[in-house]
């Protein structure tokens, strides 16, 4: 160009002197020599190299619009697109859902850690992204795949560096040490607006030396581990991704393989939305072999049997058994052996106590290890659970002795957890006699009654499965369901009661214990009493009564025929119910039990005053509520409060009834029994209206419909008629 000035060369010159600074001033700034300023104002260097670009718009503390004008204005932008790197991989075909997470990204700080377990499309996500905003980095998008989990180890961080590097400047240009080369990447990256995908990590280290200095560029690394190592050291913002809804499922299928055929066949696309269980990589086999075949129920029937070995992938890299496979290579021994353990394991989740027990030994390093390499999530705090795929992966990996040893010690802990929330719940019980522990097993401490319904509430899914699956000694079988009888009582789940003592009874009759079987026999009666199911509930009552007798004890004689007299009640036969709370009376009297006496006074004193004898009743009732009171069983006290709240009532005395009816409240408001407390409340919600306190009674009846309503109990309909 001679010496006339170009374009860059003006508005270098106009910036200087409207700053008010001389050639020497600029040049020092900048850090230039004096004759590469002149050359550039003169026009002799036209389009000076992007550096000198950058070290001159520092100089003029140029910013925002700004800079981006003076970029182009050197001619850079124009002279070196085709520079530009733009290394993202192919966008993924036929992405769906995630809006949550991509919401987030567009919101997010320059750093994000996008972490899951294997096959959840952390890496898809990323890179759709990356195109999705592709336009707000004008200097180009890197990406590269550290290979954090690959067979043949992870890419180190000087090879990352130099990776990165060459990208951006010619090879020869690049220093030995991964110190010099984290260095120039730093240099490089100032001022530019990049976007860098730093796919598959595999720890903090392998990223910090690769991460910009300053602010302008956006850093997305995805890895199966947590890296919390960089939210505290710069601030990443951790974004962690679970399967897709069995809606987001669906779309992505039918994003690959045309809405119109999965709409002609939803029972198998719902089929094989369930047994991907919404992994992402899953789903992407299964669509690509549905490409092929010409019914989707020819995929479904593939899946048959092992998912993993039906998923199997054209290559390594679709396979999800490899992919876990690579995740479970990289734990420590002590993390690879839980993992191997929690496959033995049937429930659906497990706290950090029953892994222990599963373990043999504590397991908390070994939790944080596979929760930060995203094989087991942290579902809610301290308690775990692990996909549907992975877990059917671990399965795959424990021998059968390990195996069997992790499943007797994790059946031990809830039997011994059980043992001890059931005893809280019913201190009257006579405790459940077990060996000692043997020290590889850590029962959960259970202080008090609200912590006994916590834990049988969390754990009720768990316990149910050991029941379903446990093959080992018969008396697990019956000795689970022992623990539960308060729990699945109070809590309404009759159907699960029923499942339960139907196991009870068959595995106290294999363990040749006769005891067992009676009290089996009775709790599976009571169970179907409460769902009305009469008939069925008759024959096991008097299974219970014949077994009991048989072995001469006399209090479980009289427990059953306490627990039937519910059954005669429902059925309207109070002759009955009055014939077998008086021969429970005198067992409980023959063998001195107090406590047993007072409940069944209670409920004779009840059944008299039902029969017209109401003088009696009440004289039974209170009776029995100064020995209950004796023996501090608030339970019974509050059946009793509402047996001489009934009797008030009947005798015209609606307000001594609802004292005593809140009374009964109170103490099973503690205890949290659903079901007495509905019947408490119509009681009470009676005795307002008898007192013509309408808007009060609504109150009661409303509060027993919803409990009710709950447990799915048939009393429901006929309250709600009333109401109605």
């Amino acid at each position: 160009m001679g010496g006339e000035r170009g374009a860059f060369g003006d508005s270098v010159r106009r910036l200087r002197l409207r700053q008010g600074m001389t050639q020497e001033d600029l040049a020092e700034a900048a850090k230039l020599g004096l004759r590469t300023l002149r050359d550039i104002e003169t026009g002799r260097i036209g389009q000076p190299r992007p550096a000198t670009v950058r070290l001159l718009a520092d100089a003029f503390g140029l910013a925002g619009a700004d800079r981006d004008t003076f970029h182009q204005s050197s001619g850079e932008h124009a002279a070196t697109r085709r520079d530009v790197p733009a290394q993202l991989p192919a966008a993924p075909a036929g992405f769906t859902a995630r809006q949550a997470e991509i919401a987030r990204l567009d919101g997010a700080p320059g750093l994000t850690v996008l972490s899951g377990p294997p096959g959840v499309g952390k890496s898809a996500l990323a890179v759709h992204w990356g195109y999705r905003v592709a336009e707000r980095f004008r200097d180009g998008q890197l990406y590269l795949n550290l290979r954090g989990f690959d067979p043949d180890g992870p890419m180190t961080a000087d090879e990352a560096a130099r990776t990165l590097l060459v990208a951006l400047v010619p090879p020869d240009r690049v220093p030995d040490g991964l110190d010099a080369r984290s260095a120039l990447l730093r240099s490089l990256l100032t001022g530019r607006r990049m976007l860098l995908v730093l796919d598959n990590a595999r720890d903090a280290g392998q990223v910090r030396p690769l991460l910009p200095g300053g602010a302008g560029c956006a850093v997305v690394v995805t890895s199966r581990n947590q890296l919390p190592g960089l939210v505290v050291s710069h601030g990443a913002m951790p974004l962690m991704l679970g399967p897709l809804t069995a809606g987001e499922a669906e779309a992505l299928l039918a994003g690959r393989l045309g809405a119109v055929r999965v709409a002609a066949d939803t029972g198998a696309v719902r089929a094989l939305v369930e047994a991907t269980a919404g992994l992402p990589l899953a789903l992407v086999t299964v669509a690509a072999r549905a490409a092929t075949r010409k019914s989707l129920a020819t995929v479904v029937a593939e899946l048959t049997g092992s998912r993993l070995d039906g998923l199997r992938g054209l290559d390594a890299a679709t396979d999800p058994r490899t992919v876990i496979s690579w995740s479970y290579r990289a734990l420590s021994p002590p993390g690879a052996r839980l993992f191997r353990l929690l496959g033995a394991h049937w429930g659906p989740d497990l706290s950090g106590p029953a892994a222990s027990s599963l373990n043999g030994a504590d397991a908390s390093r070994a939790l944080a290890e596979l929760t930060d390499a995203s094989l087991i999530s942290e579902h809610h705090p301290f308690r775990y659970a692990l996909h549907d795929l992975v877990k059917e992966y671990a399965t795959e990996l424990a021998g059968p002795g390990e195996r069997d040893e992790a499943r007797h010690r994790l059946t031990e802990h809830y039997l011994r957890t059980g043992r001890t929330a059931a005893m809280l719940l019913d201190p009257q019980r006579q405790p459940l006699e077990l060996e000692p522990n043997g020290g590889d097993v850590f029962p959960e401490p259970i202080a008090d009654v609200a912590a006994a319904l916590a834990w049988f509430a969390a754990e009720h899914a768990n316990l149910m499965a050991v029941l379903r699956h446990h093959a080992g000694p018969p008396e697990y079988g019956w000795q689970i369901p022992w623990t539960m009888v308060d729990h699945l009582d109070r809590r309404g789940y009759w159907a699960d009661w029923i499942v339960a003592e139907q196991h009870a009874v068959d595995a106290a009759r294999r363990a040749g214990n006769p005891i067992a079987e009676a009290f089996a026999h009775r709790m599976l009666a009571r169970a179907y009493a409460q769902r009305e199911e009469f008939p069925a509930a008759e024959p096991h009552y008097a299974a219970a009564i014949e077994l009991y007798a048989a072995a001469g004890d006399r209090y479980g004689q009289a427990s059953t025929l306490h627990g039937r007299v519910y059954m005669w009640e429902r059925r309207g036969r109070r002759d009955l119910c009055v014939r077998d709370i008086s021969a429970a009376v005198e067992l409980y009297r023959s063998i001195g039990n107090a406590l047993g006496e007072a409940r069944t006074l209670n409920s004779l004193g009840w059944h008299q005053a039902h029969l017209g004898d109401r003088q009696s009743g009440l004289a039974h009732c209170r009776q029995a509520l100064a020995l209950l009171v004796e023996a501090d069983d608030r339970e019974g006290q509050a059946s009793t409060w509402d047996s001489i709240g009934w009797i008030h009532h009947q005798d015209g005395d609606p307000g001594a009834a609802a004292t005593a009816y809140e009374q009964a409240l109170i103490l099973l408001r503690r205890s949290g029994d659903l079901m007495q407390q509905a019947e408490v409340l119509e009681h009470l919600g009676d005795a307002h209206a008898a007192a013509g306190r309408e808007p009060e009674a609504r109150v009661a009846w409303d509060g027993a419909l919803s409990i009710l309503d709950g447990l799915g109990h048939p009393d429901a309909e006929r309250l709600r008629g009333r109401l109605g």
